[in-house]
């Protein structure tokens, strides 16, 4: 077998199988967030409050990357905002609303909502930057309205319609910027409800339609005053890869790796009513069971997700590795074939076609070649006679030409001729004599 087929084929497969692997890595790790705007790192700093209330400070990190309108032109960030859902059952109203900016540690103060297309860019510098504003953007994120946080909020015991909330900051405009950071304190009030057991809440950190995706989250959650580990409980629910952990006085630490677009983050505390005072949303009845079976359940469900996405990575590389090791056998059954077919396996002959000269123009190359003997036309005209009876064009027959008067010579056969020869000894002598 040739060995530079073998290698060639072995080096075919190779990248046959190299390319296999190449796309299971993109299938499997490559993310598809390519968004402009994104959080390098969000840290959450809470404190429940015994009346069901949250008191929290989000440091967030931004990176801006360059975008452009609708029209191929650079089009500048200036504004960053939060939104959030006001409804009956959790969160009711926001207040105590302060936006710093991180990186320069300039307060941002409190202006009215404006969208940035409606104003000049000189305009913008000198009377909205530097600024936050609070709006009802229920209507649409282009229609803001003026939020009143005194007047504005839900009742938690009431069935008002639901509202969305944005709380926005503006900035200089800038084309980009890899890191851009801000410190947002707020209070989230009614986020905890009563019960006869515990009060429980749930607080959506990022929700289900979260379009801004961050590479870390991380949190820390501490609970009322004289509620330790041992009388609260909480839970960490995201898609997202994430670690827990609690301290001994109930202090709750959570990381969340990667978050994508489309990805939550939800908390579930709930703590004993021991340490808690004037929550305005009471239920009657126990909870707590409740609280730990649904938990549980949902628990259940998240490993049982795991384990099948397990299941299907998996499966997915075995299929990667079949394919890989099927192009490799593919590639040397090839090689081998082909070096099979391109092997000559009969006898040795030797054919060569007859030279397309005539008999007079050999005869003259073997002048070119050979000083021979004799004269070039003799030969050529040897040549030719030979030729045209080798064609069978013409016959040749010993002896001088009156021996065969009155012989039909187009009918004779060679005995014939031998016959009529050797009866005659005067025919034999001048036929052996020319």
């Amino acid at each position: 077998m040739d060995a530079k087929r073998v290698r060639g084929g072995l080096l075919a497969a190779g990248a046959a199988f190299v390319a296999v692997l190449v796309v299971a890595l993109l299938l499997f790790f490559v993310s598809g967030d390519e968004a402009d705007l994104s959080y390098r790192s969000v840290d959450f700093d809470a404190q429940l409050q015994s009346n069901g209330d949250i008191r929290f400070t989000e440091h967030l990190d931004y990176q801006l990357k360059e975008r452009e309108n609708d029209d191929g032109d650079t089009k500048p960030w200036k504004q960053l905002y939060l939104t959030f859902k006001l409804r009956n059952q959790d969160l009711t109203n926001i207040t105590d609303i302060s936006v710093t900016n991180a990186s320069t540690g300039e307060q941002y103060t409190q202006i009215a909502p404006q969208l940035p297309s409606d104003v000049s860019d000189s305009e913008w510098e000198s009377e909205y930057a530097g600024h936050w504003y609070i709006a009802d953007t229920t209507i649409g994120s282009n229609y803001p309205e003026p939020f009143d946080s005194a007047t504005g909020g839900l009742d938690p015991n009431g069935s008002d319609n639901d509202k969305q909330i944005e709380i926005g900051w503006n900035i200089p405009a800038t084309v980009k910027q890899s890191s851009l950071k801000f410190d947002v304190t707020m209070t989230f009030h009614n986020m905890g409800t009563q019960h006869s057991d515990v009060t429980n809440l749930m607080w959506e950190m990022f929700p289900e339609d979260n379009q801004v995706p961050a590479g870390k989250v991380t949190g820390t959650v501490r609970f009322p005053k004289g509620i330790g580990s041992d009388d609260s409980w909480a839970w960490l629910h995201t898609e997202a890869t994430s670690q827990t952990s609690r301290d001994t006085d109930g202090t709750l630490h959570f990381t969340v790796s990667d978050l994508r677009t489309n990805q939550y983050v939800d908390l579930v505390a709930a703590f004993d009513n021991a340490g808690a005072s004037g929550v305005e949303r009471v239920r009657s009845g126990d909870y707590l069971d409740e609280l730990k079976s649904t938990e549980a359940n949902k628990e259940q469900q998240w490993r049982d997700g795991q384990r099948h996405k397990a299941q299907l990575t998996v499966a997915g590389w075995l299929v990667c590795l079949i394919l890989g090791g099927l192009c490799c056998v593919l590639a040397i059954r090839g090689v081998v074939s082909s070096n099979r077919e391109a092997t000559y396996r009969g006898g040795i002959e030797y054919w060569r076609e007859s030279p397309q000269v005539s008999p007079a123009s050999a005869a003259h190359l073997i002048d070119v070649v050979d000083d021979s003997k004799g004269e070039q036309s003799s030969r050529a005209m040897t040549a030719t006679v030979l030729a045209l009876v080798v064609k069978k064009a013409l016959a040749v027959y010993p002896g001088p030409a009156d021996m065969y008067r009155g012989i039909d010579l187009s009918r004779a056969n060679a005995a014939d001729m031998a016959r009529m020869i050797s009866s005659d000894p005067s025919r034999a002598s001048a036929a052996s004599s020319t």
